[in-house]
């Protein structure tokens, strides 16, 4: 239902109307999905794209343009969350491989003791 929903939101967004087309995917939720369809469009509809005046943009690209270099703080704590999150998989991998040798090394130590051992005819 959610693929449903996306392609509704996609043809909403193209101006293409196929709520019909896709409510007969779905006959036993067509009630819910119809009102659902119909809050979409209602939303849609009460979005007015809002233009910026030409003032507004060379104002604020004069301010930007007036900080000084130093005063710019880059906030960069997705990318230092991001390091660690894959430092920590990279322990974590490592820490599987270990166990896996670990066990290996057994069972194949554990084949070993149980053979027999060849005698000299």
């Amino acid at each position: 239902m959610r693929e449903l929903l996306d392609q509704h939101a996609r043809a909403l967004m193209l101006g293409i109307k196929e709520d019909d087309v896709l409510l007969a995917q779905y006959p036993e939720d067509s009630e819910e999905l119809k009102s659902l369809f119909q809050l979409a469009g209602a939303i849609k509809a009460a979005f007015v794209p809002v233009k910026a005046p030409e003032s507004f943009k060379l104002e604020l690209r004069e301010e930007l343009l007036s900080i000084p270099p130093d005063e710019i703080l880059i906030d960069d704590t997705n990318s230092k969350q991001k390091r660690w999150l894959v430092v920590a998989a990279a322990g974590s991998v490592i820490s599987v491989l270990g166990i896996v040798v670990i066990v290996l090394r057994k069972i194949r130590s554990a084949s070993q003791s149980a053979q027999p051992a060849a005698t000299a005819v």
